[in-house]
């Protein structure tokens, strides 16, 4: 028994909100980057910075569409994303972004 207690003892936490992983979730830990089910649905569903793993909202406003994975990123996470906007402001046409 001590040796379960110890191997469960030494089960990673999710990668994004650290919480305590299911037996389920630990099959597909490798797949899912030691996301828990809830934050890899987020994931799935593009709603987290792929920089910082924040969950954004409509709210958001000083966010970047990257257009090579289709997440968006906050402008704070990365330099590149706040000089896209201020280009694509004194031009019309549309200045490509990609994340790191």
């Amino acid at each position: 028994m001590e040796e379960r207690e110890a191997a469960m003892a030494r089960r990673p936490g999710c990668t994004r909100c650290g919480g305590e992983l299911t037996p389920d979730e630990m099959t597909v830990f490798h797949r899912s980057k030691g996301r828990c089910f809830s934050c890899q649905e987020l994931w799935d569903h593009h709603l987290l910075c792929p920089v910082c793993m924040v969950q954004w909202d409509d709210e958001d406003l000083n966010m970047v569409g990257c257009d090579g994975c289709e997440f968006w990123v906050h402008m704070g996470c990365d330099a590149l994303a706040s000089a896209v906007v201020m280009v694509g402001e004194g031009d019309a046409s549309e200045v490509d972004y990609f994340c790191p």
